[in-house]
C-alpha cells in the first residue's frame, strides 16, 4: 500500500516535470520567434538604409538627374547602375510587403511606395525600366505603381517627393 502511494506521488511529480518542461519549450519557441521577427524587420531597415545611402552618392544622384533630363544620353554602364539601384529599391519594398503580410511590419509598404512612385519611376527612363521589369514584382506592387503612373504625367524636372510614412 505504501509503495502504491509512493508510486502515485512519483507519477504526479513526473507529470508535473513534463508539464513544466513543455512550458519552458513553449517559452523558448516564443522568444526565438521574437528574435527572428526583430531580425527580419531589421533586415528591411538595413535594406532601405543601403538604398538611401546610395541615393546620396554623387554618381547615383547625377545619374538620376540625367535619367530625367537626358535619358537618351545614358551609357550602358549608367543604365546598369540605375538598374541596380531600382532593383535594390523594389526588392526592399517587396521584402517589406512580405513582412507586412505576415503581420510583422506595422505599416503597409504600398502606401509608402505610392507616395514615391514619381521619385523612383516618374521619368521616362523609370517608366521604361518598370515596363521591362514589372514581372519580377508582386502583383500588389505592380498594381499600386501602375495606378500612380497613370495619374502622374511623365516627369521632365525634379521629382515630387511623397510622404515618408503612411498616415494612420
Amino acid at each position: 500500500m505504501k509503495n502504491l502511494r509512493i508510486s502515485s506521488w512519483g507519477q504526479v511529480f513526473a507529470s508535473l516535470g513534463v508539464f513544466v518542461g513543455l512550458l519552458m519549450v513553449a517559452y523558448e519557441i516564443r522568444e526565438s520567434n521574437r528574435v527572428a521577427t526583430s531580425e527580419a524587420v531589421r533586415g528591411i531597415e538595413d535594406c532601405f538604409l543601403a538604398v538611401g545611402i546610395s541615393e546620396y552618392e554623387t554618381d547615383i544622384a547625377e545619374l538620376a538627374v540625367k535619367s530625367v533630363e537626358e535619358p537618351e544620353q545614358l551609357s550602358s554602364a549608367e543604365r546598369l547602375k540605375l538598374n541596380g539601384w531600382l532593383v535594390s529599391t523594389m526588392t526592399c519594398y517587396q521584402r517589406w510587403l512580405n513582412m507586412y503580410q505576415l503581420g510583422v511590419a506595422r505599416y503597409d509598404p504600398l502606401d509608402d511606395l505610392r507616395g514615391r512612385v514619381d521619385f523612383y519611376l516618374g521619368s521616362e527612363f523609370g517608366r521604361a525600366w518598370f515596363a521591362e521589369n514589372k514581372s519580377l514584382w508582386y502583383p500588389e506592387m505592380v498594381e499600386a505603381i501602375e495606378t500612380e503612373l497613370v495619374i502622374t504625367p511623365v516627369r521632365t524636372g525634379p521629382p515630387a517627393i511623397g510622404r515618408t510614412k503612411p498616415e494612420h
